[in-house]
């Protein structure tokens, strides 16, 4: 009897309060008993067991669908086409919340099939389910949001979450934080904002699973080029409301550098953000480096911007040629051109300089033209002494013969640097695409654009003045009235 009470129990929690006065609490307990035994087959069991999700009348051809599709999900990859065969062999079915899952599930693996595709059939199979009434919550619209994000279709997602709200359904804390992110890759920062503030609304400031939400906010406002708005993200991020809660992983820290270099006077915190990596004991990749000196010299801290040159050397990156292109102008330009001597060192020590050798060779000549500029310049008020003997290490170590600037080649030649003045041809193009090779022969590859800017100038004039030439030579045409 007490047996029979408890199958009545479990059968009431499972299917409703009317389900024993039918009759069906035997029914009821056999398949509370059969869903505990086969929990590694039917783990979707466990949750329609929790909560209804479906009625009596519906459940047998329900479940021999959910089973076809947990079988073929288990054994393979299906294609669309082939998931929607299954589908068809079982018309009788009603979708329940489980269905819907698995569905989503095989068009988001189906990579072979075209995203539209795709994003097609889950969009069919979403209407059947509402059409069959099934009950949507939380997961469901995690599991829809990988297919929408094929197509970037954001109101389908608002869609679908006005529908989960008319069933009486709060959406957890995760999947606002899905919801931020998903419409970042859209490309709508006014629905981050609002999704934003309506979690808050609707959960309160809950330490960190709110600094992740407002993590993928920044990330959101970053993938839009929203700059301003995913400083704020980060500061509020900083915040001791939820720093914290929160602890600073790589990932975060990267979307940190992106925002450090995206405008002027952020040094203190590119300055924390390099601190964290050491502090954390996180090896920091090479984008993030160069974006830590990209902050420092736009706030014209150019001592900070060596130093993490130097890192940058240390762990065997590759120094790369635009961020010396960003160097050295602005040196010039805020009338600092005794902060270009000590980089000598740091070209002196950089074991890849450079993203190929023409690279290489370009940026080098560039530094040494800058420091002949600026030696020669009364306004720059740099020590001629000192740029010759920066000049010079710097010719000696990386082998530079040939020096195609005639101010350059009058600034090394006045301290006896043996160089040559070549403006030559520089030889066959690469194919686009291509590039030169390291440690290709620096003589072969001598290219400067100023020099080729000047020989089509005189190209044209020449031309122009034939042109005036032959046309003086021609009678002119009179004429005559009659």
């Amino acid at each position: 009897m007490r047996e029979g009470d408890a199958a009545a129990t479990r059968a009431r929690a499972t299917f409703g309060p009317g389900c024993a006065k039918r009759g069906h609490a035997a029914r009821g307990a056999l398949l509370v008993r059969h869903a505990c035994s086969s929990l590694e087959r039917w783990p979707y069991l466990v949750s329609s067991l929790a909560a209804p999700r479906y009625s009596m009348s519906r459940l047998p051809e329900t479940v021999r669908l959910n089973n076809a599709l947990d079988d073929e999900n288990r054994r393979r990859t299906l294609s669309v086409k082939q998931v929607q065969y299954i589908v068809d062999r079982h018309k009788d079915a009603r979708f329940d919340h489980w269905t819907l899952v698995f569905l989503l599930r095989f068009a988001r693996n189906a990579i072979d099939d075209p995203p539209r595709v795709r994003f097609a059939f889950g969009l069919r199979m979403l209407k059947r389910a509402i059409n069959d009434d099934a009950q949507l919550d939380s997961f469901s619209l995690t599991q829809m949001l990988p297919v929408a994000k094929l197509c970037l279709k954001s109101t389908v997602i608002l869609a679908l979450k006005r529908k989960i709200e008319a069933q009486n359904h709060t959406l957890d804390v995760s999947a606002y934080s899905a919801l931020i992110s998903h419409f970042g890759s859209c490309g709508r920062p006014d629905l981050m904002r609002e999704i934003f503030a309506e979690r808050q609304r609707v959960h309160g400031v809950r330490g960190r699973p709110d600094a992740l939400a407002l993590k993928n906010l920044m990330f959101g406002f970053l993938k839009n080029k929203n700059t301003k708005s995913a400083r704020e993200a980060w500061r509020l991020l900083r915040s001791p409301l939820y720093a914290d809660h929160f602890e600073m992983d790589e990932d975060t820290l990267s979307g940190g550098t992106w925002v450090c270099a995206s405008g002027e006077d952020n040094a203190d915190e590119a300055r924390w953000i390099g601190e964290a990596y050491l502090r954390l004991k996180i090896k920091p990749p090479e984008k993030q480096l160069h974006l830590l000196v990209s902050a420092f010299v736009n706030s014209h801290n150019y001592k900070e911007a060596r130093a993490y040159m130097r890192w940058i050397n240390k762990l065997d990156y590759t120094l790369h040629e635009r961020r010396l292109y960003q160097y050295i102008p602005s040196c010039m330009r805020q009338e600092r051109a005794e902060e270009l001597l000590p980089l000598c060192d740091v070209l002196l020590a950089a074991k890849n300089l450079g993203t190929d050798g023409v690279e290489q060779l370009r940026v080098l000549l560039y530094y040494l033209r800058s420091l002949a500029n600026c030696a020669e310049d009364s306004v720059a008020k740099l020590n001629y002494v000192e740029a010759i003997n920066c000049a010079h290490r710097v010719v000696k170590h990386w082998r530079i013969t040939d020096i195609p600037h005639r101010n350059t080649y009058r600034f090394l030649r006045s301290a006896r640097i043996k160089v040559n003045l070549t403006v030559r041809d520089p030889g066959p193009r690469l194919p686009i695409g291509q590039r030169l090779p390291k440690g290709v022969a620096r003589q072969n590859v001598m290219i400067d654009r100023s020099e080729e800017k000047r020989i089509r100038r005189e190209e044209r004039e020449r031309a122009d003045e034939k042109k005036a030439h032959f046309y003086s030579t021609i009678e002119p045409y009179h004429h005559y009235d009659e």
